[in-house]
């Protein structure tokens, strides 16, 4: 019986707790699960205050608790950033179904995109690219290729006209058609395509940026119509490329931001209008301006504070704005660091004519987080499309990313590593070590 009126009373002073701070929402819900009576929150049923209850508890041991109540979290309580500038916070009530995949390829998935309407197309290690519908089945796969495709996706054309696209070991840029039919191939590296973007131009035409382990940095127009691409400029990195973000300027001027291996800055170059690549800026990451090396980026990713509206010819690329940030996922161990740095505004507005400038002073945050890892490690860094927080791909599983507390926990634990990740069209799909491929809707 007493265990009975402890329980009692204990929901009905956090309902009247969440009434008094206003957390409508939160009391709303918990009103519903607990089947609690609106009635609990009229002045008249008002019990003693939950924070006297506390307060009387604590009053002798305030230090200890205090201390207690530091770690729960492993960051520390942070100070708020300045022009009003913050984070969206992780949306609590989006919820995730998962999705059974149907006659996943036999062989390792090297990568995994969500493509027109939900659908999903993966490169697996067997040389074959194949297609499965939203609900994962099984729609279509390739012809074995020449080569294993390290990477696929779809072209951004018009929606009447489907093209995918693959980037073989061999350096060689293939493009389907709908039905996964070969139209066209390229020679776009002399070794393995490692990152590659596509801009739409026309209709018929595409800007591609791409970058190989032959550490070189190329721009090429292809013309889907003619099947003809031609490379309009390279540009040499010291070091093999770590992670290759790019973006658009309200006015359509696309800028590339890269890391790579044994470098803490993040280079930014501009593509001009007859696609050369031009250094503009550095953003370094650590704070030692006579360091350019302590730490690596393993994958990054440029994404907005605020709700942008994307550009309706290239949706899958991010808008540069005053609220535009970087988010990388560093090379510590064991556990990794995510680092926030803002993008320099003299960059979004175009105010350099001279570089690269070097800019020390755009990191805002430096989270420590519980994802473990290891000098193998490769973790792939995704944002959720509205923006609200991050999903990191690890050694076991998928962790889920707060920004805005720098709160991570292991949202989805796998038995494997997570060799490839993508979000898109309320759907996450990731592909394991051990072959599994793994789907979820969300909303």
């Amino acid at each position: 019986m007493a265990l009975q009126v402890n329980s009692d009373l204990t929901r009905v002073l956090v309902a009247q707790y969440l009434a008094k701070k206003g957390l409508n929402e939160t009391l709303q819900a918990f009103l519903t699960e607990t089947g609690l009576p609106r009635s609990v929150l009229e002045t008249d049923n008002e019990c003693e205050k939950l924070e006297d209850i506390v307060l009387e508890r604590i009053v002798f041991n305030e230090a200890q608790v205090s201390e207690k109540l530091k770690g729960l979290a492993i960051n520390n309580k942070m100070e708020p950033l300045a022009d009003g500038f913050q984070f969206r916070a992780w949306d609590r009530k989006q919820k995730f179904k998962s999705i059974r995949v149907d006659k996943a390829p036999q062989s390792l998935v090297l990568d995994i995109r969500i493509v027109l309407n939900g659908c999903v197309l993966v490169s697996a290690v067997e040389r074959r690219i194949y297609l499965y519908t939203s609900d994962g089945k099984l729609r279509r796969k390739s012809e074995p290729l020449a080569a294993v495709a390290k990477i696929c996706g779809v072209l951004p054309l018009h929606r009447s006209q489907v093209l995918f696209y693959a980037c073989t070991v061999d350096g060689f840029l293939q493009i389907f058609d709908s039905e996964l039919g070969l139209v066209s191939r390229h020679k776009i590296h002399n070794r393995i395509v490692t990152h590659i973007e596509f801009l739409k131009q026309t209709d018929t035409q595409l800007t591609c940026l791409s970058c190989g382990t032959d550490n070189l940095v190329k721009t090429h127009l292809l013309n889907v119509e003619g099947k003809i691409l031609e490379t309009k400029s390279s540009v040499t990195l010291l070091t093999n490329c770590s992670s290759f973000q790019v973006a658009l300027t309200k006015t359509n001027v696309p800028f590339l931001f890269i890391t790579r291996v044994d470098f803490t800055q993040v280079s930014v170059l501009r593509c001009k209008p007859d696609l050369r690549l031009v250094e503009v800026a550095r953003i370094a990451l650590n704070t030692a301006q006579f360091s350019a090396h302590s730490f690596e980026v393993r994958s990054a990713i440029v994404l907005n504070a605020l709700p942008e509206k994307r550009d309706s010819e290239n949706p899958h690329v991010p808008i540069l704005s005053d609220n535009s940030f970087f988010a990388a996922a560093s090379s510590h161990t064991p556990y990794m660091r995510l680092i926030v740095a803002r993008v320099p505004p003299e960059l979004c507005n175009y105010q350099i004519n001279v570089g690269p400038k070097p800019f020390y002073d755009m990191v805002i945050r430096n989270y420590a987080t519980g994802i473990g890892q290891n000098s193998f490690s490769q973790p792939i860094l995704k944002a959720l499309p509205d923006g609200s927080g991050l999903l990191v791909g690890g050694d076991d599983g998928i962790w889920a990313a707060d920004l805005s507390s720098g709160d991570t926990w292991l949202q989805f634990p796998l038995t494997g590593r997570v060799k490839g990740l993508d979000i898109n069209l309320e759907k996450i799909a990731c592909s394991l070590s051990n072959k599994d491929l793994c789907l979820w809707n969300f909303k």
